[in-house]
This record gives C-alpha cells, sequence and structure tokens, in this order.
C-alpha cells in the first residue's frame, strides 16, 4: 500500500474534517498518513511521523504500549477497542483499532481513529 492513495486533496479535506485523530501504518507499523487532528495534539508535524515506527517517535513504554495493540489487531485480523487515559493531558481516549484490506482480503495495514471521550468519561464518573 502506497501513501499515493491519500495524496488527493479532497480525501486529505474529508479526512482531516472528521473529529477525531485518525493515523493508518503499514504492516511494518510505520506511519503512512496521520491527520491534522493527531499531528496537532502530538505537537508534531505530520511529515515527522511518515515512515517512522512508534519506537522513533515516543518513549520507549508508551511506544511498547501502541506497538502491542497495534500488533495485535494486525496479527488476529479483528477490529480492536480500547479505552487510555492520558496523565500529560488529563484526556480519556477511546481508541477503534482495525485491520486494512487491500481487494484480495489480504491485511495491508492499520487504520486507528482516536475520540476523546473526556467529557463523557468525567459525566459518567460524576453519577
Amino acid at each position: 500500500m502506497s501513501q499515493s492513495l491519500f495524496s488527493g486533496d479532497i480525501i486529505r479535506i474529508i479526512i482531516d474534517s472528521i473529529p477525531a485523530q485518525i493515523y493508518l501504518k503499514d504492516n511494518n507499523l510505520r506511519y503512512l498518513f496521520v491527520n491534522q487532528r493527531f499531528a496537532q495534539y502530538k505537537g508534531i508535524s505530520r511529515e515527522h511521523f511518515i515512515g517512522k515506527s512508534d519506537s522513533e517517535i515516543y518513549p520507549s513504554e508508551q511506544a511498547e504500549n501502541i506497538t502491542k495493540e497495534d500488533s495485535q489487531v494486525l496479527s488476529t485480523g479483528f477490529e480492536m477497542m480500547y479505552e487510555h487515559y492520558s496523565h500529560n493531558s488529563d484526556r480519556y481516549f477511546a481508541i477503534r483499532k482495525t485491520p486494512m484490506r487491500d481487494e484480495k482480503g489480504d491485511i495491508v495495514g492499520l487504520l486507528a481513529v482516536i475520540f476523546d471521550i473526556t467529557e463523557e468519561k468525567k459525566a459518567y464518573i460524576q453519577l
């Protein structure tokens, strides 16, 4: 799968307009694409992610956790849901990771969609 699939302006505009953080990785868990919201939240340019693995971007413990989850999705072929709390930003996130498949059904990468659920979580905790 190549990055050229995502080079069209209309696709970028649509993906950047979705109210979630989004990233795509290849089977080697290297970033193919991140949307603007993901890059802004991380405080890193989009270009910085492309072609890199998590161990090249994040502290080792964080990179290991992300890699473990992503690898599980690729190895099982099943969509997975995770919930994470970020101590740095005091935010809660619901993360849905799903394998991306080509026209033959082969897994060619991973799609992650990350929703900020902080307000919902805080409301639930107050109940």
